[in-house]
């Protein structure tokens, strides 16, 4: 029988460049928050609502801004069943989407999170659990260029709201070093704020 390993401490996921924020446009304001805590994939993924009915009457949407706060955690399992010892590396992604109905593209990507490859050197007939950590990390989403002129449609011109659904899904690849590896579980957490600044 393979001999648990002692857990290490946890690989902190490096997060990808966050893009530039867009200058904010000066009036009024209405936020709109939405929030989830899951196993990865997310299963339903999350829904975020900007509701038309909180803004007045012949409002003029002149902008937004996007911010996801996000924290994620999980746990990788390598087996070396072999005589021999295992000299591997690993390699753990979330990969992360955002899309927004009626009008697709009013916000620009959430980048996807990734480890980079990681070393792992096990003695033969072991078995090691890693511990994988990412955040809190804030990623600032841009906004599309015709926001402004959709949202304007959307919310005020029709009364309809817009909906942004974010999914996340997770993926684990290994060298062939070892006999057996596995992702034991992913959660990720987020917490977005979206703002709408308008005049009235």
């Amino acid at each position: 029988t393979p001999t648990p390993t002692p857990q290490e401490p946890p690989v902190v996921l490096d997060p990808p460049p966050t893009p530039t924020s867009v200058p904010t446009p000066s009036g009024q304001f209405r936020e709109f928050q939405c929030a989830t805590d899951q196993r990865v994939v997310w299963i339903p993924p999350l829904n975020c609502t900007i509701e038309a009915d909180a803004f007045p009457p012949g409002a003029v949407i002149g902008g937004a801004s996007m911010m996801i706060l996000e924290t994620a955690n999980g746990t990788a399992l390598f087996r070396n069943e072999k005589d021999t010892p295992a000299n591997g590396t690993y390699q753990a992604l979330i990969f992360q989407e955002i899309t927004s109905s009626p009008a697709a593209g009013l916000f620009g990507d959430w980048p996807d999170v990734d480890t980079g490859a990681n070393e792992v050197n096990m003695e033969p007939n072991t078995v090691f659990q890693e511990v994988i950590g990412l955040g809190p990390v804030p990623f600032p989403i841009p906004v599309s260029a015709n926001f402004s002129t959709l949202a304007q449609s959307i919310l005020i011109d029709s009364g309809s709201d817009i909906v942004l659904t974010l999914t996340a899904d997770s993926l684990l690849t290994t060298s062939n070093d070892f006999t057996g590896s596995r992702l034991v579980s992913a959660f990720a957490k987020v917490d977005v704020t979206i703002t709408v600044f308008f005049t009235a």
